[in-house]
């Protein structure tokens, strides 16, 4: 875990994004109890799906879609 701290202040230090790092990853998932591998690709296809309603809506307006 010390590993995954000092790489996420060195790319602080870049002005680089925060990360997630596979041990908060981990934490996450045995606080909420799920292994189900179903369970972790719907919530990454759900992050990923998100990750765009910024740009679709940037998108619209530019076009005014309605």
């Amino acid at each position: 875990m010390a590993g995954d701290g000092v790489a996420t202040m060195a790319a602080s230090l870049f002005g680089a994004p925060p990360n997630t790092t596979y041990s908060e990853v981990t934490g996450a998932v045995m606080l909420t109890r799920a292994y189900n591998p179903a369970i972790m690709t719907w919530a990454a296809v759900t992050a990923v799906v998100l990750a765009f309603v910024a740009n679709w809506a940037q998108f619209c307006r530019r076009f005014q879609c309605r």
